[in-house]
């Protein structure tokens, strides 16, 4: 026979309502620690499970969140979804994952699913080649959804990255080390991606405040599949047939710019000396390659629990009023200063940036 809420406060000699803040993690400055290892071991022992389905009834909730994600092998998205897992498993819910695999019309799917009684909310991180229809059919939905990581200009709650300040700052912080023909190694060449067309702007503004050419040839793109890693080692070629004149290259994200350093290397071509090289990612294995990686950090994990609260208070929001209106919260990146770039070779760092570490005994 399946215990009950009821048995376990029994075993435990408690109140069943102590026993339901207990083992729903709520806290109250009236249960002791005692109390509620008691009631711990008594669920224990007696193998308890709650019930799931009459929780719902009661509620008129499912008590799960879904979350669409663009690729699993990608890791902006594994970085986002964390935080997003931890925070709803603090409030007592589940989140369910799908994968849209770079495919707007997927991602719809999905959305659609999901919202058909199964979730309370839906988290969306949109895919990159932007298909309007679909983001005017959210737009349409009375239900719970916030955008993760979306494009400017949605009228969708959402929470992103300000990938056009990431742009400025890393441009910067090449020409006050002398550099002055910067490229950007651009994952796809694809004009359809928002997050390229981001980064293009805030690279285009730069360059002109900066009194620096916009030189097109120096966009260069290793290719558009999902490994990263081998298409930035690639890229190492037309890099190369390029210098000079391009002393610097700004890659779309970490794991790019480390197969490009690796595929530099093998061509006996020095990082930083002979080019600079900088990634926009910040992961965590960046610090720790046998050149520590100077790049942007777009802090995923703020940009996830934000997006988080804000789907949350969606979520509790009281039923019959008017939800509040749509805002786009944009998350300001940092500069992360290693040695790909050459900050200690040229001497140079700046005061916003995250120091090099100390060498040395």
């Amino acid at each position: 026979m399946t215990a009950t809420i009821k048995d376990v406060a029994q075993r435990a000699k408690v109140a069943t309502s102590t026993a339901s803040m207990v083992l729903r993690q709520r806290p109250s400055a009236l249960i002791s620690e005692a109390t509620r290892q008691r009631v711990l071991e008594a669920a224990r022992e007696l193998n308890y499970r709650p019930n799931l389905s009459a929780r719902s009834l009661r509620s008129r909730k499912t008590f799960v969140v879904g979350m669409v994600m663009t690729r699993l092998r990608w890791h902006d998205c594994l970085e986002l979804a964390y935080p997003v897992e931890e925070f709803f498993r603090a409030h007592d819910y589940h989140v369910i994952t799908g994968f849209s695999n770079a495919d707007a019309l997927e991602e719809r799917r999905y959305v659609e699913e999901m919202t058909n009684g199964r979730v309370d909310g839906v988290m969306v991180q949109p895919v990159r080649t932007l298909n309007p229809s679909v983001l005017e059919f959210y737009e349409t939905m009375d239900f719970p959804i916030v955008l993760l990581d979306g494009p400017d200009g949605t009228r969708l709650p959402s929470v992103k990255k300000n990938r056009q300040e990431g742009i400025v700052l890393a441009v910067r912080h090449l020409y006050s080390l002398g550099r002055r023909h910067i490229g950007l190694g651009i994952v796809s060449p694809r004009p359809s991606y928002f997050s390229g067309k981001e980064r293009l702007e805030g690279y285009r503004r730069v360059l002109e405040e900066l009194g620096l050419p916009y030189e097109e040839e120096l966009l260069l793109s290793g290719g558009s599949s999902p490994d990263y890693f081998k298409d930035g080692r690639e890229l190492a070629a037309d890099v190369v047939a390029h210098m000079p004149p391009m002393d610097a290259i700004i890659c779309a994200n970490d794991v790019y710019a480390i197969g490009l350093m690796q595929g530099l290397a093998e061509r006996g071509v020095k990082v930083p000396e002979d080019i600079s090289v900088m990634g926009f990612t910040n992961l965590a294995a960046s610090e720790y390659q046998s050149i520590p990686l100077t790049t942007i950090d777009h802090n995923h994990e703020l940009i996830a629990r934000t997006a988080a609260q804000m789907l949350w208070d969606l979520m509790c929001w009281p039923e019959g009023e008017a939800p509040p209106e749509p805002v786009t919260i944009v998350v300001p990146p940092r500069l992360v200063v290693r040695e790909s770039c050459g900050a200690r070779l040229f001497g140079y760092l700046p005061e916003n940036a995250v120091p090099l570490p100390k060498t040395g005994s």
